[in-house]
């Protein structure tokens, strides 16, 4: 099993938002995400079964004038992340939710 905890959160308008700044947060949130996955599912599919957690946010779901359009955005993208990876490898016995 394998659990993708690893986030951080920023705090600004579309227009106050750096590409620095974007670049982190979808760097560490999505891409991070996605690197831990492709590092494990190898191993899962060898052995046929495994569980793959990532963790999302109902910010992935719903804007939010609390946290970045960068926080949004990468959420939601862990979440639609998550749900191809199920339809890649459900049918090897690997569970993917978020």
């Amino acid at each position: 099993m394998v659990v993708t905890a690893a986030g951080v959160a920023y705090s600004a308008a579309t227009h106050q938002t750096s590409l620095e700044d974007w670049r982190l947060v979808t760097d560490i949130n999505l891409t991070g995400t996605f690197i831990t996955c492709k590092a494990v599912a190898p191993h899962m599919l060898a052995q046929g079964s495994g569980s793959i957690i990532t963790i999302a946010s109902v910010q992935g779901l719903e804007a939010s004038q609390e946290l970045s359009g960068a926080y949004g955005a990468s959420k939601a993208g862990v979440i639609l992340f998550t749900k191809n990876m199920a339809a890649d490898y459900g049918h090897a016995g690997i569970r993917c939710n978020a």
